[in-house]
């Protein structure tokens, strides 16, 4: 929860990654809040395709507050075998080969409490493919954030 910051309006991100993800690689999308601002997270859609003529493996996508001393404090993983898509909103998710927390409906709290973060706390998500093609499929955000004056959380 965001106490005593001045409410500044909403703010949509929409955010992809075009480019083959061969196999074993990863793909990162970074949102950061520009100084002066804090974002909350109000809706969320993320999805990436299943690898196109996978036959074995899977993929995975994490969702993490980055910036923290080096660390990072990872906030929901998702994880799906190779005919299958990920995707994640405020009300579905596809993607439970693996996924953390276990539980869906504290995924989806995560999802639109726990992401509130800054310029020097900012969101990663990070995609991996780990089947045995690339995957050609874009992966995308599209967002809205409650955006808040302040520096730090």
């Amino acid at each position: 929860m965001i106490t005593n910051k001045e409410f500044m309006g909403l703010k949509w991100v929409s955010e992809s990654y075009t480019a083959t993800i061969n196999t074993g690689t990863e793909a990162t999308i970074t949102i950061t809040p520009p100084p002066g601002q804090i974002y909350k997270l109000n809706s969320f859609r993320f999805y990436v395709g299943a690898p196109p003529g996978a036959a074995s493996g899977t993929h995975s996508v994490q969702f993490y507050a980055q910036g923290y001393s080096g660390y990072y404090l990872e906030q929901i993983k998702l994880s799906s075998v190779f005919g299958s898509p990920i995707a994640l909103t405020n009300s579905e998710i596809v993607g439970d080969n693996n996924k953390a927390p276990t539980d869906d409906t504290d995924i989806l709290r995560n999802l639109v409490s726990g992401f509130i973060f800054s310029n020097s706390h900012y969101m990663t998500i990070t995609y991996k493919n780990s089947t045995d093609v690339n995957n050609t499929n874009d992966v995308s955000v599209q967002a809205i954030f409650e955006v808040f004056k302040g520096e730090e959380l």
